[in-house]
């Protein structure tokens, strides 16, 4: 058998070579503006539960860049990686629930997210948490706080 006959079974048997996908592959394409290769990228690795290339895919979504605008995608997108761990998702999160954005507003799930995205790390989500909590009536309180500790225990 001559190598190239060989060569060519081997393909057929192993298949094509498989295409490593990685953030850091993802996030170049993105920055080069070949957005397509980002986001099937980030779109693979985000299916096998990667919270940074859901977070980047979720961005893509937000500001519409190499995809239509979609704010329903994103907050869930962002809701995957948050509840991952994924501190900067989970502030994103935070500021969509606050500010209506892909879903109806709601000031007891952004004062859980931003409660939690400050235990990891978000130094403004912190200020931002303590002044929502001042806006709401008794019984809002009492959930923001009873939904934060849930979220807490969950998805840190």
């Amino acid at each position: 058998m001559t190598n190239c006959k060989l060569l060519l079974l081997l393909g057929i048997v192993i298949g094509p070579p498989s295409i490593a996908y990685d953030n850091t592959t993802a996030i170049e394409a993105y920055e080069s503006g070949d957005y397509q290769t980002a986001h099937e990228q980030f779109t693979l690795l985000a299916g096998k539960d990667d919270a940074e290339a859901q977070y980047h895919l979720a961005f893509m979504y937000y500001g519409g860049e190499g995809v239509k605008q979609d704010d329903t995608q994103a907050i869930f997108w962002f809701g995957q990686a948050a509840k991952l761990g994924h501190a900067s998702s989970q502030d994103k999160l935070a500021y969509m629930y606050l500010n209506g954005r892909g879903v109806d507003a709601n000031h007891v799930q952004a004062y859980a997210w931003y409660t939690l995205a400050a235990r990891n790390g978000v130094f403004l989500a912190k200020n931002i948490s303590e002044n929502l909590i001042k806006q709401m009536d008794p019984i809002e309180r009492t959930q923001a706080e009873l939904l934060s500790r849930e979220y807490l225990e969950q998805y840190q």
